[in-house]
């Protein structure tokens, strides 16, 4: 009688942390843990959630991998913006975990399952161009237009000229962009979104995934494509 062994087992439990100043959480499906039996030489994408510029580190026994919100350079990962679903942001485990969860889950079907037609992310920010006193922000993840999530003026928008000094802005969206200029501001040099630790700007997409934070002063961010 033949009988089955695993490819590979790992003893220690694997873990996902969130290192700095987070309001976000980052979460583990229950197949992980001690003892778990893992295919060898085959790519492990695992899923959690986290604010832009966080630092994670995922650790399987004694190897371990760290990287921040723009790793969504590397393969096999996704992001999640969750702000909105928090209620108390000041509390880095929201009580709603199942929107989070189908959030997660779009990335997954989307680049692993073949559900191409899903939307699974946020607006990203792309680029930035500067018209007058105003700045055009372009994103990723914006087809078929932007929208208010509670049909407000758009929250969260700081803007700077070249003196470094971000005043609020006044930010309107145009199609696929939003347009932002602020008092004082005549020549815009730096934008940013959501900049602060208990942000919750109101910027979705056609789909209504909440816009990413980002600044435009060398963003290292990915695109997610």
């Amino acid at each position: 009688m033949h009988r089955l062994k695993p490819i590979c087992r790992l003893t220690a439990i694997a873990v996902l942390c969130v290192m700095g100043v987070a309001r976000a959480g980052v979460t583990l499906s229950s197949a992980f843990g001690g003892g778990m039996v893992l295919q060898q030489a085959m790519p492990l994408p695992i899923w959690g959630w986290a604010d832009a510029g966080e630092k994670v580190s995922v650790r399987l026994d004694q190897a371990m991998q760290t990287c921040t919100a723009a790793s969504l350079k590397i393969p096999h990962t996704g992001l999640a913006a969750t702000s909105d679903l928090a209620g108390n942001l000041t509390n880095i485990h929201p009580a709603n975990k199942k929107d989070v969860g189908l959030r997660l889950a779009r990335w997954a079907l989307a680049k692993d399952y073949g559900r191409t037609e899903l939307v699974y992310s946020g607006p990203l920010f792309k680029a930035m161009r500067v018209e007058g006193s105003r700045a055009r922000i372009f994103f990723h993840h914006a087809a078929g237009g932007l929208k208010s999530r509670d049909g407000a003026a758009l929250t969260e928008f700081q803007i700077a000229g070249k003196d470094g000094i971000f005043v609020p802005a006044i930010a309107s969206i145009d199609g696929e962009t939003v347009l932002v200029r602020g008092d004082g501001v005549e020549v815009p040099a730096r934008v940013r979104l959501g900049w602060h630790n208990t942000a919750n700007p109101n910027l979705v997409n056609a789909a209504g995934l909440p816009a990413f934070p980002f600044h435009t002063d060398n963003w290292q961010g990915g695109d997610g494509l």
